[in-house]
């Protein structure tokens, strides 16, 4: 009884995610595949996270630290030369010339974001030990909110008048 019931949740469960995928190919418009990327990347975030946060209770930024660190890096070192000059023009001067494989840059930020959860974890630890969760969320609104003061003056301008946009 117990492995029919799995079995039919796991159908339940699986249906629409097939069903998305037939789509998607099917219909086979571009913006529909970005969608469709997209939605399985968050997908796979939430599954991730689901499995450590919501079992165990622990409140944990790190996942989602590491994907961020991963994810970034991967797409700087895979990005064309030319994007990058475009895109972001106040790029470390180093940066700005590296362009390799998405598969050896997919490689290289796994391999970053590995370091970091070495050298961060255990710091993590000692502050949760010490200060408890609330400490880390008041960290991070505080991280943000000064990133946002900081970076005020870079906000992008009006493509169509040149004027800022706020």
């Amino acid at each position: 009884m117990l492995i029919k019931n799995n079995l039919a949740t796991f159908l339940i469960l699986a249906f629409p995610v097939i069903l998305i995928i037939v789509l998607v190919d099917l219909i086979d418009i571009r913006l529909l595949n970005r969608i469709g990327i997209i939605l399985f990347i968050n997908l796979t975030l939430v599954l991730g996270l689901q499995s450590f946060m919501g079992n165990s209770g622990i409140l944990s930024f790190a996942h989602i630290g590491f994907m961020g660190i991963g994810a970034y890096t991967s797409a700087l070192l895979a990005m064309p030369i030319r994007m990058k000059g475009m895109a972001l023009p106040e790029l470390y001067p180093i940066l700005k010339t590296i362009e390799m494989s998405p598969y050896l840059a997919i490689l290289i930020g796994g391999l970053l974001a590995a370091f970091c959860c070495c050298h961060i974890l255990p710091f993590d630890a000692i502050v949760r030990c010490c200060c408890g969760d609330y400490i880390i969320c008041t960290v991070s609104g505080a991280s943000y909110h000064h990133g946002a003061l900081v970076c005020r003056n870079k906000w992008p301008q009006n493509p169509v008048r040149g004027q800022r946009s706020d």
